[in-house]
C-alpha cells in the first residue's frame, strides 16, 4: 500500500518557484534567456570595444597629422611663392638699372665723338 504524506506535498506546493542565477541567465524584456541562446547575439565584448575606439582614434589622429601637414605644406609653398616674386623682381629691376646704365655710357660715347 501506498502511503501518501500530504504534509510534504503541501510544503513542496507552497514553495517559491526556483529563479535562476542572475550569472547565469538573463532578463530580456518579460522572459528568462539563457546564456547559450545568446552566443549569436552580436554584442561586443569591453575588450573589443575598447580596441576599437582606440583603432578609431588612431585613424582620426594620422588623418589629423595628414591634415595638418597639408596645410603646413600649402602655407611653406605660399611663402616661397611670395619670396620668388619678390626675387623676380629685384631681377627684373636689376635688368632695367643695367639697361638704363649701358644707354647712357653709349650716349656719352656718342656725345664724345660728336664734340669739336
Amino acid at each position: 500500500m501506498v502511503t501518501f504524506d500530504f504534509d510534504e506535498t503541501a510544503q513542496k506546493l507552497q514553495r517559491p518557484p526556483r529563479r535562476p542565477s542572475v550569472s547565469s541567465s538573463y532578463l530580456l524584456g518579460s522572459e528568462v534567456v539563457e546564456p547559450s541562446t545568446l552566443r549569436h547575439c552580436p554584442q561586443q565584448r569591453p575588450d573589443e570595444m575598447k580596441t576599437e575606439s582606440l583603432f578609431k582614434r588612431k585613424v582620426q589622429l594620422a588623418f589629423g597629422f595628414a591634415m595638418l601637414t597639408l596645410l603646413l605644406m600649402g602655407v611653406l609653398s605660399y611663402r616661397w611663392m611670395v619670396l620668388s616674386d619678390e626675387s623676380d623682381q629685384w631681377v627684373r629691376h636689376s635688368q632695367e638699372v643695367l639697361t638704363n646704365i649701358q644707354n647712357l655710357r653709349l650716349a656719352m660715347g656718342i656725345l664724345e665723338i660728336l664734340e669739336p
